[in-house]
Parts: structure tokens; C-alpha cells; sequence
């Protein structure tokens, strides 16, 4: 070890090529780490790191970074505990504890943050403070729970129909999809002097003819967003070109279909397809489609920022059979015991599925991309049935009351190729007696939002809580 620490830090920088973030994390290396950027970049495991609201790798100041890599060295050994405890936990914004009412709200990526709705307009809570004094950030807006993209510099876009705060043009319909970028301060949260309130960041941009409660991902500056009333065609735009394509789809036989989830896959430039199908008789299938990110028609550079209009290009895309996958009816397994989805391969949905030889389990599948861009099923193991489970924007997450306020959580944790399951203790103040729900894992941020609803005959789809653990 000395020899290392005496390395010149080009050396260095070859050497931790693909480093795990604990290696990265040694005192040896602790002044390198805190100026170089690249160190962080070329980290196996950079996935895990919990960057703030806004934030990527890139835009993140680097002094952060190796705090923030303790951090995510901290949750990684929270989560290898055989009963996880929570540090903490908070309403996700305003919640009346005695009369159980939650606001319709939203959660903004990097677990800090929640909009949500009043009277007065779209709001702002922070989960980590006091509620702020100045915190209405669009006036008359509606809120639509749909995709954030995380944009770097602090900044998160989101699309959301307002008509009357910056006095659109006549030429846009009131209430029309607009793309409104939010800065959010990294701030220290004791810091008083700092400011915490988010901001409008830039003018919003109208995005006329989408479908602004189908929009389903972003990257960068492209959108993705279900077409509405029939949904088997999508919207993908740039919105900085001001030029999109309206995509419908050949290559199946089915007589209709419908899209229930799209997504980007950035690493492979490709979008995937959740879609719904007609099975055999009155059933119905589930599928998977993928297909090449289209590269997107020219635009006039010039004007492009202030433009009115989108340039709306109808394109058809065929779905290869390669790229197609249907999900079975149940799934034949040899083994009970956990496995791993190659290095080579790409988590691009998972689902759970019955086992004829192991009734009282479920098996949890994930479909991948393999390196030639074939779509592949792979059976990451099986766990015993959950009291409930849900798909989530192509994920599932199962979950189990196993004593008093313990629940056991099974999901997959694709940036490890694995299956997940953990029993995480919830806190007294967010108990599971009634009804409730867990609505989203993070494994970054080390969070778990919990619906829950106390004497109510239905159960609201507004998670409620967001525990810390």
C-alpha cells in the first residue's frame, strides 16, 4: 500500500478504473478523489450513488462526491443488516395525522422533494425541513403524476398543463402541455442563510398535441409520452429542436394493442414497450417491445428556441421478432435457488410469475437485453407469495407483513442483476395497521415510500410517507 499511495495520479486514475465505491472511499486515496472527477465516472458500481435533486455525475460540484459516496457505502451496509431500521421518516407533503388526508402529490427524483397540489396552485415540501414559507411555485397549475428527467446543474423537468402564469399565446390551448424546468438547491439544510426554495428555471416551453398525462420518461432533451384515448401510438420529441415523431407500430399480429408504460434504455439507445395485448379467447397477454431510439428530423437551429410549434413527423416502426417478448402463463424452474443475469445482458422489465413446481412461490423474471440486442428471460429466483404486489413503471415490488410493524419487500435490483428481498422494520409513526402499501424502493437513496390509509373502505393511490433507512 505504501508503493500505491506514492503513485503518480494518472497511475492512480488506470488503477481504479471499475474500482467498487469502498475502494474508492480509503484514506490513501481520499485527496485524489476529492478533486478528480473521472475517479467517480469510471467506478463500477457509479449507479449507487446517491446524487442530490437535479444532479448527475457530471454537474455534481466533485467535492460531493466523496461525501456522497459514504453515503452510499452507509445504505449499502444498512441494506446487508438481517432487519433494516429506519433512521427516519416524514410525510411526503402535508398530511392531516388525525384526519389521514393527503394532498395529490408527486414525488421529484433524488428523495427529497414532493410536489403537490392546493387550491392555490402546485407546491413544493421538502421531507428533510419545516415547511417553507414561499413554497407555491405555479399558480393555477394542475398537477398530472407523470415523468421527471433529472437534468443536471440542479435543474429537474417535469411537464405539467398550465395556461395562465406566463400568459401564453393565443395559438396554445389553455392548459396545454408545457415543459417547466425547476431548480433545486443543494443548500446545506442547516444552513439558514442558504436558499432552499425551488425556482423556475427557465421560461416553460408549450409542447402542443402531447399527451401530457401519458408522458412516461425523458432523456436529455427527449420526451416520451403514451398517445392518448387509443394509446398504441407514442409521442417522442426533442424538445430543444422543437421537432417530434408520431410513432405507430407494425411487426405484431394482434388486431389491437394498447402501450401502458414506455421507457428509454440510454445505454443501449433504445426505448421499451410495455404493452398490452388479446390473448388466446378472452384472455390477454402482456409484452415486451423494443426498438431503436429514431434519430430525430432536422430542425431550424435558429428559430428552434422560439418557436411555436413542433414539427410532428408520422413515422412507422417495425417491431422485429427478436425484439418482441410475451410473457408465459407460468415459468418452469429446475432450481429454487438465486441466480444472476449475465454482465453482458440489460434489465429492461420484470415480472413475477407461478411455478408448477413450487406452488406456494413466485418466481421473479426479468427480461433483458443481450449483447446482440435480442430480448432474453432470465429467472432470477423464487420467493414466497406476497400480500400484495404491483407493477410499477416495469418494476414489481412484493410485499409482506411479517410481525408488528416489519414488512418483508422482494423486488429486483437490476444495476446488481439480482433478487432483492430484505425485511425492513417501519417506523411507529407510519405503522401498517389498516390498509397501506409500498409504492416505490430506492436503493440509491435508501428509501421507501409507504401508502397507508386508516379506516377508509378503499386505498388511495397517494403514498403518504417516506421512510430513510
Amino acid at each position: 500500500m505504501p508503493i500505491f499511495s506514492r503513485l503518480p495520479p494518472e497511475i492512480l486514475l488506470h488503477i481504479l478504473r471499475d474500482a467498487f465505491l469502498r475502494e474508492i472511499t480509503s484514506r490513501r486515496l481520499y485527496r485524489l478523489v476529492k478533486n478528480e472527477r473521472i475517479v467517480w465516472r469510471n467506478a463500477t458500481d457509479t449507479e449507487y450513488l446517491p446524487l442530490p435533486t437535479g444532479h448527475t455525475i457530471q454537474t455534481v460540484p466533485v467535492e460531493l462526491l466523496f461525501p456522497i459516496a459514504l453515503r452510499a457505502c452507509s445504505i449499502a451496509i444498512a441494506f446487508r443488516q438481517p432487519i433494516i431500521i429506519p433512521k427516519r421518516y416524514a410525510p411526503i407533503a402535508p398530511l392531516s395525522i388525525g384526519d389521514d388526508e393527503m394532498p395529490y402529490n408527486v414525488e421529484i427524483p433524488g428523495g427529497r422533494w414532493t410536489m403537490y397540489s392546493t387550491e392555490s396552485g402546485i407546491r413544493f415540501d421538502d421531507s428533510s425541513k419545516p415547511p417553507l414559507e414561499n413554497d407555491t411555485i405555479i399558480s393555477d397549475g394542475r398537477l398530472f403524476r407523470n415523468a421527471m428527467g433529472t437534468m443536471g446543474e440542479g435543474v429537474v423537468r417535469c411537464i405539467q398543463p398550465i395556461s395562465t402564469d406566463w400568459d401564453p399565446p393565443c395559438s396554445i390551448a389553455p392548459g396545454s402541455g408545457h415543459a417547466i424546468d425547476i431548480y433545486f438547491p443543494i443548500g446545506n439544510i442547516g444552513d439558514s442563510k442558504t436558499e432552499q426554495t425551488p425556482k423556475i428555471h427557465s421560461p416553460p416551453i408549450p409542447i402542443p398535441e402531447i399527451n401530457v398525462t401519458g408522458v412516461s420518461d425523458m432523456m436529455g432533451p427527449l420526451i416520451l409520452s403514451v398517445g392518448a384515448k387509443t394509446f398504441d401510438f407514442l409521442h417522442l420529441c426533442d424538445i430543444d429542436a422543437r421537432t417530434g415523431f408520431v410513432l405507430n407500430f407494425t411487426g405484431h399480429n394482434k388486431r389491437w394493442f394498447q402501450i401502458i408504460n414506455a421507457q428509454f434504455q440510454p445505454a443501449r439507445r433504445k426505448v421499451v414497450l410495455d404493452v398490452f395485448l388479446p390473448g388466446i379467447i378472452d384472455a390477454y397477454d402482456f409484452a415486451v417491445w423494443v426498438f431503436d431510439i429514431p434519430e430525430m428530423p432536422p430542425s431550424d437551429a435558429a428559430n428552434a428556441s422560439t418557436a411555436l410549434e413542433f414539427h410532428w413527423i408520422h413515422k412507422t416502426i417495425h417491431i422485429q421478432p427478436v425484439s418482441q417478448y410475451i410473457q408465459p402463463l407460468e415459468w418452469n424452474v429446475d432450481s429454487s435457488e438465486p441466480s444472476e443475469f449475465p454482465d453482458t445482458h440489460v434489465c429492461v422489465h420484470d415480472f413475477i410469475i407461478q411455478c408448477p413446481q413450487f406452488p406456494g412461490s413466485l418466481a421473479m423474471i426479468v427480461v433483458c437485453l443481450t449483447a446482440d440486442d435480442r430480448l432474453q428471460a432470465v429467472c432470477l429466483g423464487l420467493f414466497d407469495r406476497p400480500t400484495q404486489f404491483g407493477p410499477f413503471k416495469g418494476r414489481v415490488i412484493g410485499a409482506t407483513c411479517v410481525a408488528d410493524n416489519h414488512l418483508r419487500i422482494v423486488c429486483t435490483d437490476p444495476a446488481k442483476k439480482r433478487l432483492f428481498q430484505k425485511t425492513f422494520e417501519i417506523p411507529g409513526g407510519a405503522d401498517l395497521k389498516g390498509e397501506s402499501m409500498i409504492t416505490r424502493v430506492d436503493l440509491v437513496h435508501g428509501q421507501v415510500s409507504l401508502l397507508r390509509r386508516k379506516g377508509r373502505a378503499f386505498l388511495d393511490i397517494v403514498p403518504c410517507f417516506v421512510i430513510q433507512y
